[in-house]
């Protein structure tokens, strides 16, 4: 019953929240749309404070209330479907929220794009990750010198046998060659 404008600050509150459930053995949190005190969230997470929070946003855009939401609260920006360009301009903001924020060079980078790896090239105008084995180990070394620390990669859905010839490429060339 939530109105769709309020998503993104229930999101904020959530994320407020876990992290506050996270911190403290009996945490207490008051929040626009949620609020406990006296409740034990048990097993706490091994990782401390938390385990990495990843902000994402729409599919093929820089979002930017998730920019901002993730330059506040978030441990990686996890843009989807973006090309390089866009994510490099999306990190400027990104990092300059950051810094408003107090966070120094704030969150990593994780993007989630498609892998299509062709037995040739696709030349200009590709999208990112995909294209020849040379294009794609030019675009994960590019993903990395804009500070990826993670890849994430959806598959063709052309069917299992064609999706597992991606993983087992991915695996045998890409990696190694963009070591």
């Amino acid at each position: 019953g939530l109105p769709f404008q309020e998503r993104g600050r229930l999101s904020d509150d959530y994320l407020r929240a876990i992290m506050a459930a996270w911190a403290a053995d009996v945490p207490e949190y008051k929040g626009r749309y949620l609020s406990f005190a006296g409740a034990t969230f048990s097993p706490r997470p091994a990782q401390r404070p938390h385990p990495p929070i990843w902000v994402g946003g729409a599919p093929g855009v820089v979002s930017a209330p998730a920019v901002r939401r993730c330059a506040e609260l978030g441990d990686a920006w996890h843009p989807l479907g973006l090309g390089l360009d866009e994510i490099e301009k999306g990190l400027a903001t990104l990092r300059h929220l950051a810094g408003r924020f107090g966070r120094g060079a704030g969150p990593g980078l994780a993007p989630r794009n498609l892998l299509d790896l062709t037995d040739g090239p696709k030349g200009s105008g590709r999208a990112a990750f995909q294209g020849s084995l040379d294009e794609v180990v030019s675009d994960v070394r590019r993903a990395r010198a804009l500070g990826a620390e993670w890849l994430t990669f959806d598959l063709p859905r052309a069917g299992v046998p064609d999706m597992m010839r991606s993983i087992e490429r991915l695996a045998r060339e890409v990696k190694p060659a963009a070591a």
